[in-house]
């Protein structure tokens, strides 16, 4: 009786042991998902662009052995901005809209404000004068005066030489 009892004794660990082994020998670090813990982006201040512009964007996601890294771009006012699936955004209008980038359920989000280009306003000096070239008349001058646009000096002068 003493020698089955050892038997089984020793079929139930030879047993359990093999439950075990099977149980966990099919865990690996690559079967556990990672979950996002947070997005970043390259830019960490309000943005500012001239209607036209554009400015390519970069989302980081932590950590970086996260399982789903991918991320979705979106914003909140597409008449002022677009952005592509890569983070290109585009300026389209004056105005403001926020920028977001999601990953997993994080997100980062990023203020843009457009600015409309002035749009310079061109007037002649003397105003009202007109001249007309006429064959083997001399060159004239008139001078324009260009405004609404910072940083010019404001004046535009060219010359028309008849032939």
């Amino acid at each position: 009786m003493r020698v089955l009892t050892k038997k089984t004794f020793v079929y139930f660990l030879l047993g359990s042991f093999l439950a075990f082994t099977s149980l966990f020998s099919g865990c690996s670090d690559k079967d556990k998902n990672v979950a996002v813990t947070g997005v970043s982006l390259d830019v960490t201040s309000d943005l500012a662009l001239n209607v036209g512009e554009s400015k390519q964007l970069i989302a980081t996601v932590a950590p970086a052995d996260a399982t789903d890294k991918k991320v979705t771009w979106s914003n909140t006012d597409v008449t002022k901005v677009t952005v592509d699936p890569t983070g290109l955004v585009k300026a389209i209008a004056a105005g403001e809209a926020a920028v977001q980038a999601k990953a997993g359920d994080k997100e980062a989000s990023l203020k843009v404000t457009v600015i409309a280009l002035p749009v310079p306003v061109l007037t002649w000096s003397p105003p009202g004068d007109t001249h007309s070239a006429q064959a083997g008349g001399a060159p004239f001058t008139k001078a324009a005066v260009l405004s609404g646009v910072s940083g010019c000096n404001g004046t535009l002068t060219y010359s028309m030489a008849n032939g």
